[in-house]
């Protein structure tokens, strides 16, 4: 899962509910699932008292869209997470993700993550053939250089090919928002159509859900 969004905070007041995170989702997205998680404390500082329950909860506009998450801490615990619950947003959302400590609880760090947890679509796999003009499969600088096989060799069917430009997938870009063009795998783990691209470098990311991967491979479209 890609992080949408992380915040850090130091020294911060929980004792009454603090916001600790704000993302807005870009109008010219696509609706997706987000999932937040809130680490309190930490290992040099800003922990928490524990004793007793933490709450993470997510609203959007202002208005919370799911029952609060709850987690007990024990005494002395010092440092915990939150893990919240999935979420659904629509473009031009506003969500905010807010925590709840105990009233000795005013000086904790905090680190918030929000992960996009949009399971990929069949149909968007389908559309993405790729912008670019040089057609690329697993035949691609040699005979079945990039097909998709076990470590015995043999081929993997239905496997997904998503392609990511080299720079996004090493930065950590690896939402499918950032997949420039995909395909899949026939029974012999060769892909069933070409995809299209523009030279440049590019992380080919094999897999096959509760299956097989994920498996990367690099790849160099010449100028």
């Amino acid at each position: 899962m890609a992080i949408l969004k992380s915040e850090t905070h130091v020294g911060i007041n929980i004792a009454a509910s603090a916001v600790v995170l704000t993302y807005t989702h870009p109008a010219d997205k696509q609706p997706a699932i987000v999932l937040p998680r809130v680490t309190l404390g930490a290992p040099d500082g800003g922990p928490v008292q524990g004793g007793g329950n933490y709450i993470a909860n997510a609203l959007i506009d202002g208005v919370s869209v799911s029952p609060p998450s709850a987690i007990p801490f024990g005494n002395g615990q010092g440092r915990g997470v939150l893990q919240g619950r999935h979420v659904a947003i629509l473009p031009n959302d506003v969500l905010t993700v807010t925590v709840l400590g105990l009233t000795e609880d005013t000086n904790v760090n905090v680190t918030a993550d929000l992960f996009n947890s949009t399971p990929v679509q069949a149909e968007d796999i389908a559309q993405i053939i790729g912008p670019g003009t040089v057609p690329v499969d697993h035949n691609y600088g040699g005979t079945d250089k990039y097909r998709y096989t076990t470590a015995s060799g043999a081929g993997i069917d239905n496997g997904i090919v998503n392609i990511y430009l080299a720079s996004d997938y090493n930065a950590g870009r690896r939402g499918q928002e950032f997949v420039k063009a995909s395909s899949r795998t026939d029974v012999d783990g060769r892909w069933v159509r070409p995809v299209n691209l523009d030279p440049g470098n590019y992380i080919v990311y094999f897999y096959k859900q509760q299956a097989f991967g994920p498996d990367i491979a690099t790849l160099n479209v010449p100028g």
